[in-house]
């Protein structure tokens, strides 16, 4: 009993939510690109370089919307039916031995030869079919309220970006911070200083003629500028090379229309409780 198989199906959707004004946190504005540039100088095998990064920002304000979750529940064996059927039948044929319990039982003759009927067996009955109807019109109620459809409504949040603005600190140095400059695999640390300037020496390398070779100068894990520099650095072109990386200087992009709440995708398929 109680143990009706469950079907449950979840339907979200994100709606805004009136009478709430929008938030604006911090500075209200969001990162939405980042550049940078470089100027170095290659001095024999010692490269100093110096490592701006330029942003880019829109405006961003919080609307305020809810999620509402929608959950369907389902019986597809009916069994919430069969429970309340048993239930009314076994409550039945119970009221039926307490009304009637000599239809129940034999009779028999007391020593004057009257027919005496034995209300006993339809007291038994009746209290057997009383319990059946307990316990089956109970795992209905327990099942029923399993069965119950949900609706929740949760106040939430949605970031929402408009037009360019300028950033708190549109151009800034890459101050104390631990930087790598990669070499045809070769990784190599340096940090830099409180202006932004570090100096990376130079991997071994091999004699020749002069060859430009070209690196990377990892920022972070999201940030990289291509940087350049001649070996062997005993040649004319490794002693006073210099070079820089500009950050662009296309205009922003223009503003996005801010698309309606959508739903969230329902489920594939039904899940079991």
């Amino acid at each position: 009993m109680a143990c009706v198989h469950v079907d449950t199906q979840t339907r979200t959707r994100v709606e805004p939510r009136a009478g709430v004004e929008p938030r604006v946190l911090g500075h209200g504005v969001e990162i939405v690109e980042r550049h940078p540039a470089a100027r170095w100088l290659q001095m024999g095998s010692k490269l100093r370089v110096e490592l701006e990064v330029h942003e880019r920002c829109r405006e961003l304000v919080y609307r305020p919307v809810q999620r509402v979750e929608s959950i369907e529940r389902r019986d597809p064996e009916h069994a919430l039916a069969w429970e309340i059927g048993i239930g009314l039948a076994a409550a039945g044929l119970a009221s039926f031995a307490f009304i009637a319990p000599s239809r129940f039982g034999g009779g028999a003759r007391d020593p004057q030869g009257q027919l005496v009927q034995d209300p006993r067996a339809g007291y038994t009955a009746g209290g057997l079919f009383t319990g059946v109807a307990a316990i089956s019109l109970g795992a209905a109620i327990v099942d029923g309220v399993r069965l119950r459809d949900e609706l929740r409504v949760d106040p939430a949040w949605t970031p929402e970006t408009g037009a360019p603005v300028p950033c708190p600190e549109p151009m800034y140095a890459v101050r104390d911070s631990p930087l790598v400059l990669s070499v045809h695999g070769r990784l190599i640390e340096a940090r830099s200083d409180a202006d932004g300037r570090v100096v990376f020496e130079l991997p071994p390398a091999k004699e020749g003629p002069a060859q430009r070779v070209e690196g990377a100068i990892i920022i972070d894990p999201q940030l990289a500028v291509r940087v350049d520099f001649y070996v062997p650095y005993d040649k004319a072109e490794a002693q006073a090379h210099h070079g820089e990386v500009r950050a662009p200087r296309t205009s922003a992009p223009e503003p996005q229309a801010v698309p309606e709440p959508q739903a969230v995708p329902e489920p594939e398929g039904p899940h079991h409780e």
